[in-house]
């Protein structure tokens, strides 16, 4: 989901935040997370850490010793250009109608 997507859903009133990074909507509650979509490797290199095309969490790239900065994120000497986004998943304490609202709000927006 992207970020903006989130945040018309929070505007519009369909969802609302309960808490850092959480979430709830229709009843259940989801945790959100950032995330990058790696979309390709600039220069022609090759990926040699077989990032293009995967959906990767910030905090953790970040760790790792990345840098973003707008559409780009460099590591270690490599370039890449990317999409950011949030990823929002279900709590595991969440009561039976979870699925059915993640699906609800996949649809909505």
């Amino acid at each position: 989901m992207t970020g903006q997507h989130l945040a018309d859903l929070l505007f519009r009133g369909v969802a609302r935040r309960v808490g850092p990074g959480v979430l709830s909507f229709n009843g259940a509650r989801f945790t959100i997370t950032q995330v990058i979509r790696v979309l390709s490797r600039d220069g022609g290199e090759s990926d040699r850490y077989g990032l293009v095309g995967t959906v990767e969490n910030t905090s953790e790239l970040r760790r790792a010793g990345a840098s973003l900065n707008g559409s780009t994120m460099k590591l270690g000497t490599a370039s890449y250009t990317i999409e950011r986004g949030v990823r929002v998943a279900l709590q595991a304490d969440a009561p039976d109608t979870g699925d059915e609202a993640f699906a609800l709000l996949q649809r909505i927006g």
